[in-house]
């Protein structure tokens, strides 16, 4: 049963039972399930400190290409209009 299955029926989408097929197939190759129940502090703690990194990793490795499109779409960086027509826009 996916997290959200168990927290609210109501709300569970397709994305639950892409989760449980996930859990099926994880069962018959290793013979275990996933996750037991138990210690989940410390998953917790060891997902956020992954997500964290992963996160701040991907935000730093994009955020100058974000940068470069935006300053394109603004006319690239040090382009200047010398009419009054683009400040009206």
């Amino acid at each position: 049963m996916s997290p959200e299955q168990r927290e609210d029926p109501s709300h569970s989408t397709y994305a639950s039972d892409i989760y449980s097929l996930g859990v099926v197939l994880y069962e018959l190759l290793t013979g275990r399930t996933p996750f037991d129940g138990r210690d989940l502090e410390g998953r917790e703690r060891a997902f956020g400190r992954i997500a964290t990194a992963v996160s701040k990793y991907w935000v730093c490795k994009r955020a100058p290409v974000v940068i470069g499109e935006a300053l394109e779409c603004l006319g690239g960086a040090g382009y200047v209009e010398e009419s009054i027509l683009p400040r009206l826009y």
